[in-house]
């Protein structure tokens, strides 16, 4: 940790003040995710991801975990599942994707 933070610190003191990727703009330019997503008309939280999230305790895991689409039991996509692979609007979804257009 000592040497991230020397090592932060020196970036600092170098003149880097962040990244900034406001390339991005939601109209002409998406990110990859999104692009992803409106090219398919949807895209679904994998089973692999969330197993991943839950066992490292990262905050993040309700994000990629959204059920979005109001459904009684919500359903995470598992890999190599063919009938969930067909499914719209029904697998659970990042819930930064309802920000998109909004």
């Amino acid at each position: 940790m000592s040497d991230v933070l020397k090592e932060a610190q020196a970036a600092i003191t170098a003149g880097f003040d962040g990244a900034n990727l406001d390339i991005f703009n939601g109209k002409t330019a998406d990110n990859a995710w999104s692009a992803y997503h409106w090219s398919r008309s949807y895209i679904g939280s994998s089973k692999t991801v969330d197993d991943l999230l839950v066992e490292r305790a990262d905050p993040r895991e309700a994000l990629y975990n959204t059920n979005g689409f109001g459904a009684k039991t919500p359903v995470i996509g598992q890999p190599g599942n063919s009938e969930q692979a067909m499914m719209t609007q029904t697998v659970n979804y990042p819930a930064w994707l309802s920000k998109i257009g909004a």
